[in-house]
């Protein structure tokens, strides 16, 4: 986190744990931040010597289990993005143990609609590749190995791929 925020900023990450030049040592995902909040009491602990917690977490994956978040609206398509986000807050929030709302308030929720490796399609893409919302990383992969750029790590291990 530090090569994004500067020295200036003193990061302490829980997980994926990263190596001095930013490369995960441990495998990251939607269990482990899942088992972060909900079923340990590290978000406490780590409000006790931080100032504030962010949990960043992509949507891509939220209808399965265990996040088990609703996708759809009552007609059966894709909710809207602010409804997705509210709904993927909620989970989050309402499954922290033991917080009372001080600590609720120097929670930071970075939620990602789809997977965060969509934002950068159009950089690559001028077709309708580039509106996609799943499947990012190993269509993204697929251009950067192509024009000789090393490929974004893939921490997603239900993804197929890549």
């Amino acid at each position: 986190m530090g090569r994004y925020l500067g020295t200036e900023h003193d990061t302490n990450e829980i997980q994926p744990k990263t190596n001095a030049e930013g490369t995960q040592i441990v495998l990251g995902g939607w269990d482990r931040v899942i088992t972060t909040f909900e079923f340990e009491n590290t978000i406490k602990v780590a409000l006790v010597e931080n100032d504030y917690v962010l949990i960043q977490i992509d949507t891509d994956q939220a209808q399965t289990n265990p996040f088990s978040v609703n996708v759809l609206d009552e007609n059966g398509q894709y909710c809207k993005p602010e409804v997705l986000h509210q709904r993927v807050s909620e989970r989050i929030l309402n499954h922290i143990p033991n917080l009372d709302e001080g600590e609720r308030e120097r929670i930071i929720l970075a939620i990602c609609i789809s997977e965060i490796e969509c934002w950068l399609l159009p950089i690559y893409y001028n077709d309708n590749k580039r509106c996609k919302t799943t499947g990012c990383i190993t269509l993204l992969n697929q251009k950067l190995s192509s024009n000789k750029i090393i490929p974004l790590p893939n921490g997603n291990k239900n993804s197929a791929g890549a």
